[in-house]
């Protein structure tokens, strides 16, 4: 895992939330560190869950979930950085490609027409 780069590609809509879910082992110190545009999107949470019931013992891994919500339309980054918080450089880096689309208008109409 010593200095991996993945990269991904989020296809998003605005104003709708998305999340991003990542192997983490939070009692090694380490812990994912989120880069990004705060212009294009909002950072909702960020939680822990167990992988499994064996998951919450001490020591064991689980999930970090970020969850963002759009507030732009465009292509944006968000760079997530596996790290120790007092080490400059991280061990895995992963960069998200996100395209934040216009949401689509919830709305209908009808024309009736008057009987003549």
């Amino acid at each position: 895992m010593e200095n991996e780069i993945r990269n991904a590609i989020i296809e998003a809509t605005c104003m709708k939330e998305f999340s991003i879910t990542l192997d983490t082992n939070p009692s090694t110190g380490y812990s994912w560190v989120p880069l990004f545009d705060a212009k294009f999107l909002e950072l909702r949470d960020r939680s822990f869950k167990p992988n499994n019931k064996e998951s919450k013992r001490l020591g064991s891994s689980s999930k970090e979930v970020f969850t963002f919500t759009p507030i732009q339309r465009g292509n944006t980054t968000i760079t997530l950085t596996y790290k120790r918080e007092w080490e400059e450089n991280g061990i895995q880096t992963t960069n998200f490609e996100i395209k934040i689309k216009k949401k689509k208008a919830k709305f209908s109409y009808s024309i009736c027409k008057r009987k003549r």
